[in-house]
This record gives structure tokens, C-alpha cells and sequence, in this order.
């Protein structure tokens, strides 16, 4: 037993002792001096008993209560310290006085006698504040200044009226806004920020992540929801997720998994997010089937074995819509096709509009959907692989096939059996990609030649005769196809020629003499019949150089063109003018004979000023002899200038023989085969204009250009300059009988003339 242990046997011995000799002290009279903290009171001293230990019907204790109120109130109350100590009534069983200085009225002592020994181990039990943490090892005078004070000042308390408020020792960081104390919050045994003694609500625990380390984490500071905002009242109603955190999903996919679970839409949440994780988005959540299929996605083939990281990257989902719908397969998949269907006809049609939602291949984009486009799939469209036609562009990755850039011309896929050939600015777009206009779908052999348009394609109309052959007439068919599969023949095989041009396939006729200027037989000949010329609008200068006019367009054709006994190989009988006339057919000559016999050819001058070249120098078409004299330059043609006289005289002065063969034939050109020599040879005689070294002035004969001092022998000083010409040069018999002035030869020596001599 407990009763036999010696500790409890001795400290039961010594406070009976104690006790002993206490009673026996304070039954002696005048035991001692009275305590430090009585003898400072006035009006008590040592002879004055009855203050304290009463009078009459006043006891002792009565005496300590009427100085002591606090202590009365306590006990009366039964609170506070004294109030709850028993035998607190006998103020001297804990407080030993007269003891003089030597010992405290409310020192260790009185604690010991009220059963705390040491003082320390008083942990206010019986007070509102109990002493529990870390101010269970405070010393007393930590928190109470005057515990071990011997003497206090009146008023001053030493225990009795310490505030049990944290704030009046410690700094209060909620500035006295909270209602309840702080150890409801914070407790005595943990640190501050432990809130040791803080239960949070139980529909809101703080678990998981939700244990945080500080509650500003939640309360803010200066909100709505911060500690100091609640006060220490009763806790508001849980917030639930949506009030502190942002919601990274769509508010359809929230307020489906709420109905479901049939929770409110912000404590939706927790369904899938449970708090003992330790962050938001791991990959584990505890989203069931269930709950996926509410988000308007259920885990169906083929997404029902995929991790949720393999679509929902932790990184980034906030910033996913995760309502999207199981049909939408662009917001996880790229699109191989790039944005070749963003327009156009099938920009609303989705992937599953072509593609099967467990599979992508094979396409489901049939027949019928490909009517949609401006190609539909018939006859032998139908058949092939969409790969045939659908190929990967250059650079392209793997299955990215090329679609809405497709061309739809059979070029694009066909080698082109014409070569070209149709390919012509002048029919636009129709050059290349409208086969159909002759060939059918079904395959290239079948052609509907009805509805080619000959004209259209091929600058070559067929009207008239053509309209009335055959294809083959032109398009010879080969015996075995080509490497294109083709036997219809091109006209370049067959004749060799440009199909532009008439002598491609038919013979020229004219043999060439109308290239100089028409270059098309459309000009005379239709294409009904060859022989339907119009003559009248034939224009004879644009297609042979050789206008018609004047006598010329009243001749008849056949003066030039005379008919042939018989048509020749090409059916011709019209003659050629080449046949008519030997020489060519530019020269006035080739046709009518030269009269001049080429006289005024001899020089070779060129042609007129105004163009006229050959006989239409001097003559026009208009009639031969009516063209005169006006127009003919003598000086340039005949290098004869018609000056003075000469420019009055008559044609016929010169030229008068009768014969139009002869009639211009060049006389000669010196004056004495015109003019009589009244010189008789003097001066040259026949020499070639030998007058006019005297006689320079065609106007009149006696103006002389003669100058006797240089022109002659015999210079005329002053006397003979004087003298008349007939002084010295006198007539002269002639061996005819007539006579003549001499000039030459005369003597220049003075004898010859005078002296008598005789002139020589």
C-alpha cells in the first residue's frame, strides 16, 4: 500500500510538527514583531491586537475581511483562489505573522500551509486560467511582478486582480477583434501558430490539403472570410470548393456531376479530387466511368483503356475546356488534313462525318459525299482508291493526304492524248479540264463527237463542204492505238501542215501568188464550193500587189487570166497571168510593149519623187497618150536641161518623127545637129556644144559670154578695145559662094593688119 511508503510518513510527520508549534507560538502573548507588510500600516502596532485578531463578536478572520475585500469577495463567492481553498476561512493557518521580516505573509510559506509545495506546482486549479504549456514552467513573478515583493504599496496587489486576458502580456495580432479567448484558438502547450487548442468545424476539416500551415492561407487578411472578420463567433456555413478555388472545367460538366451525385455545383468537386491527395491534379483521380460520362464523354471505345494523363496533361489543364464532347476529336487529335476542309462544303462535317469513331480507316466518305464536291465518283470514277487520286504533296508527312487541293482536271491525272493541242488562252479555264465536252466517264474511247464544238476547240469551223466530210477525212485512224490508248490521227500526221491554213489540206492553186499579202483563201472562196468566187469583192491590189485601175479595171479578166482548154489537176481553168505573160508581172513591160525600147532605163535613175517608177514616170493607167510632158523631168531623164528657148520649144521642135516607135528616141545633143553653124566650123565645128563657150545663154544667141583678153590670143589694149568687132573681123568669101565673119585664125601681129599684110 501507498500508507507504508516512507516519503508520505515523513511529510506527514513534519507538518504535524509544524502545525505544533505554530499553535503553541500564537498561543503566547506577544509572540513576536509583526510582519514587515503590517508594520507600515497605520494604527497597528504590536499593542494593538484587537485590528487584527477582532473584538466581541469580531474574530480574527473578520478582522483580516474588513482590510482584505478581494479576499472577502472570494470567499464569499467561493471563486477565485481562496474561494476554493478549504479552511481558507482561518486567514492565520497559511499566514504565519509575527515573524518579523523573516518570513512572508504570502510567501512560499502560506503556499506550503495551503498544501502547494513548492509554490511552483500551483497550476491555478481552482482559477479560470489554468497553467498549462509553457506557463506551467513560468516562475510566479512572470507573470504576477510583486510575488516576492516584502512590502507593497497601498493599492498595489500582489496577486489578486492579474488580468487573464493573453493580451495584457503578449502582443494581440488580432487587434481585440476576437470575441472568444486566445486559448480557445491557440492553447498554452504549442507554439503560437499551432493553434493548439483550435478545432476547425466538422463539416469543413482540415485534412489533407487542406491542413495548411498558416490560416491566412484561407482567411486572408482585410477579406470577407479573414480570422479577424469572423471575430471568434460560430463558424459561417462551409464555403465549398468553387469559393476558394478556380474551376478549370466548363460549367455544363459541374452541374452534370453535381445532378449526379446530387450535391451542390461548388461542393461537386470532392467526387473526383478527395482532400487526403496531395495535389489537385494527379493523374490517379477517382473519376469513375460513372462521373467521365456526366462531362458529356463516356469512356467508350476507343478511348475506355487510356491513362487520363494520355488526354488531360496535369500542365495544362486549366486551360482545356473538359466538356468537350466525344465527337469533337480535333480538341486532342491534329487534324491530318491541315485546314483543307476549314471551307468549302464539308466545313461543318466533323471527323466522324468521314471516319468511324473506333477506326480511322477505311474513310467513310463514300460516293454520295463526294457528289458534294465538283467532282462526283461516276462510272470509271468509282472504282479506284481514294490514294490513286488523293496523293501526299511534296513534303508532306506520312497519310496527310492531299484532298480539297485535289485538281479536278483530267490533266491531272490523264496524260493528255491531244498534246495540247486545247490547251488555248482564248478558252479559258474550259483549255484544260473539259474533256467532257467530247469524252464520257465511262472511258476515254467513248466520245460524243455531236456535242464537240469544231470551232470552240479548234479555230477551225466546219461550215460549208467541211461540215459535210467525215472526221476520218482529216483524222485518219491508225491501225493499232498508241501509247495513250488513242487511233483517231491528228491532222499533222495526214498533211503535215499547220490546220490553220487552207493548203494544209488542199493544193494551192495559185501556186503561191497570193502570200504576198492574203494569207487566207477566205478572202475570194467560201467553203461551200471553190469555184464560188465573188469577183466584184475581190480586191486584186491586197492579194497581188497589182491595183486595178484605169484601163486596167475595165479589162476583163480574161485578158489577163485566159481560160484553159482544161482544168488542170486541181480543177482549175481560170489562167494564171504567169501563163499569159512571159516576163514578171510588175513591170508595165511584162505586158505592153516598150515603145522607148528601154531608152529611159539606160541611166538608171531612180524612181520618180512621188513613187512612179517604169513608164508610169511619164504615163498613167488612165491612157497612154494622155498623160503629156507636164510630169517628165528632160534635165533628170535625158540629162538635156530644158533652159531658155529650149524650155518654150514644142516637144516637136526636137522630136518630130512621125513614127511613135521613134518619136523620143534621144537626138544628138550638140547645138550644130539642131542649129546652123553661121561659124562654119571656126569653134570646133561638130564638137559637142562647142557654142557655148561663147553663146552660154540658151535665152538669145547675141549675148556673149566672150572675153577678148583671155578667151583669144590677141589681148585689146586702150586703142583696140576701142574699135568695133567688124574693125577687124569682116566677112569672108566661102568656096560655096556664100560668105561668113572671121574670127579665127587671124594674125596677131600688128603687119597682119596694118602695113597692108593680109590676116592670117
Amino acid at each position: 500500500m501507498r500508507l507504508r511508503d516512507p516519503k508520505i510518513w515523513l511529510a506527514s510527520v513534519s507538518l504535524v510538527l509544524v502545525t505544533f508549534l505554530v499553535v503553541v507560538d500564537l498561543e503566547h502573548t506577544s509572540p513576536g514583531p509583526l510582519s514587515a507588510a503590517h508594520v507600515g500600516i497605520e494604527d497597528i502596532d504590536e499593542r494593538s491586537c484587537e485590528l487584527c485578531h477582532g473584538e466581541g463578536d469580531v474574530s480574527l478572520a473578520d478582522a483580516c475581511n474588513a482590510c482584505h475585500e478581494p479576499i472577502a469577495e472570494q470567499l464569499a463567492s467561493g471563486d477565485g483562489f481562496h474561494g476554493a481553498l478549504e479552511g481558507a476561512a482561518s486567514c492565520g493557518r497559511c499566514h504565519a505573522e509575527h515573524h518579523g521580516d523573516e518570513l512572508l505573509l504570502a510567501g512560499p510559506l502560506a503556499f506550503k500551509l495551503a498544501g502547494f509545495d513548492p509554490r511552483e506546482t500551483y497550476a491555478h486549479e481552482s482559477l479560470a486560467f489554468t497553467l498549462t504549456g509553457k506557463h506551467q514552467y513560468l516562475d510566479c513573478a512572470a507573470c504576477h511582478e510583486r510575488a516576492d515583493v516584502a512590502v507593497l504599496a497601498a493599492g498595489e496587489r500582489r496577486f489578486i486582480g492579474a488580468s487573464q486576458d493573453c493580451a495584457s502580456c503578449h502582443e494581440d495580432p488580432h487587434e481585440g477583434r476576437m470575441v472568444k479567448s486566445c486559448e480557445s484558438c491557440h492553447g498554452q502547450a504549442k507554439p503560437f501558430t499551432d493553434l493548439d487548442g483550435f478545432v476547425h468545424t466538422e463539416d469543413f476539416p482540415l485534412t489533407g490539403v487542406h491542413a495548411l500551415e498558416s490560416c491566412t492561407d484561407c482567411h486572408a487578411p482585410n477579406t470577407d472570410h479573414a480570422v479577424e472578420a469572423l471575430g471568434g463567433h460560430d463558424a459561417p456555413p462551409a464555403r465549398d470548393c468553387a469559393a476558394c478555388h478556380e474551376q478549370p472545367h466548363t460549367d455544363p460538366f459541374i452541374r452534370s456531376v453535381a445532378a449526379l451525385l446530387e450535391v451542390s455545383a461548388g461542393a461537386s468537386c470532392e467526387s473526383c479530387h478527395t482532400l487526403d491527395r496531395p495535389t489537385f491534379a494527379e493523374a490517379d483521380l477517382d473519376a469513375t466511368e460513372r462521373l467521365h460520362a456526366a462531362s458529356g464523354f463516356a469512356l467508350e471505345l476507343p478511348h475506355e483503356q487510356l491513362d487520363c494523363s494520355s488526354c488531360h496533361d496535369p500542365s495544362v489543364l486549366a486551360g482545356r475546356d473538359t466538356q468537350r464532347s466525344a465527337d469533337e476529336c480535333a480538341a486532342c487529335h491534329d487534324s491530318p488534313h491541315g485546314e483543307q476542309f476549314d471551307t468549302g462544303p464539308f466545313a461543318q462535317l466533323d471527323c466522324l462525318g468521314c471516319h468511324a469513331r473506333v477506326e480511322f480507316t477505311p474513310s467513310l466518305f463514300d460516293a454520295a459525299l463526294h457528289a458534294q464536291t465538283a467532282f462526283p465518283l461516276l462510272d470509271s470514277h468509282a472504282g479506284p482508291a481514294c490514294t490513286e487520286c488523293h496523293l501526299v504533296p511534296a513534303g508532306g508527312s506520312l497519310g496527310a493526304l492531299e484532298f480539297a487541293a485535289t485538281s479536278s482536271e483530267c490533266v491531272a491525272c490523264h496524260d493528255d492524248a491531244h498534246t495540247g493541242a486545247f490547251a488555248r488562252p482564248a478558252l479559258g479555264s474550259r483549255a484544260t479540264d473539259d474533256c467532257g465536252a467530247c469524252h464520257a466517264t465511262t472511258h476515254f474511247a467513248d466520245v460524243v463527237p455531236a456535242s464537240f464544238d469544231h470551232g470552240v476547240w479548234t479555230i477551225f469551223d466546219l461550215d460549208g463542204a467541211h461540215a459535210d466530210a467525215s472526221c476520218e477525212a482529216c483524222h485518219e485512224r491508225s491501225a493499232q492505238p498508241d501509247a495513250l490508248g488513242r487511233r483517231f490521227g491528228r491532222v499533222e500526221a495526214l498533211f503535215g501542215k499547220p490546220t490553220t491554213d487552207c493548203a494544209t489540206c488542199h493544193a494551192n492553186v495559185h501556186v503561191g501568188a497570193m502570200t504576198t499579202r492574203s494569207t487566207s483563201c477566205s478572202d475570194c472562196h467560201d467553203t461551200q464550193h471553190f469555184s464560188d468566187v465573188d469577183r466584184a469583192a475581190f480586191d486584186h491590189a491586197g492579194a497581188t500587189d497589182f491595183a486595178l485601175v484605169g484601163a486596167h479595171a475595165r479589162a476583163t479578166c480574161e485578158q489577163c487570166h485566159a481560160p484553159r482548154p482544161e482544168p488542170d489537176l486541181n480543177r482549175r481553168a481560170f489562167g494564171l497571168a504567169s501563163e499569159t505573160f512571159e516576163k514578171p508581172l510588175g513591170n508595165c513591160a511584162s505586158c505592153h510593149e516598150d515603145v522607148h525600147k528601154g531608152r529611159f532605163d539606160r541611166y538608171g535613175l531612180p524612181t520618180r519623187v512621188d513613187g512612179a517608177t517604169s513608164c508610169a514616170r511619164c504615163h498613167d493607167e488612165e491612157s497612154f497618150r494622155g498623160s503629156g510632158s507636164e510630169g517628165f523631168d528632160h534635165a533628170l531623164w535625158t540629162k538635156f536641161p530644158l533652159e531658155g528657148a529650149h524650155a518654150t520649144a514644142s516637144c516637136e521642135s526636137c522630136h518630130e518623127n512621125a513614127d511613135r516607135t521613134q518619136r523620143y528616141i534621144s537626138p544628138p545633143k550638140d547645138c550644130a545637129s539642131c542649129h546652123e553653124d553661121s561659124h562654119y566650123g571656126q569653134f570646133g565645128g561638130a564638137q559637142e556644144n562647142a557654142c557655148e563657150r561663147c553663146h552660154a545663154s540658151s535665152a538669145s544667141f547675141a549675148e556673149l559670154v566672150f572675153d577678148h583678153q583671155t578667151d583669144s590670143r590677141f589681148a585689146l589694149d586702150a586703142e583696140h578695145r576701142a574699135l568695133d568687132c567688124a574693125a577687124c573681123h569682116k566677112p569672108w568669101p566661102l568656096a560655096n559662094g556664100g560668105e561668113a565673119v572671121r574670127y579665127m585664125p587671124l594674125g596677131v601681129e600688128c603687119a597682119d593688119c596694118h602695113l597692108g599684110g593680109t590676116p592670117r
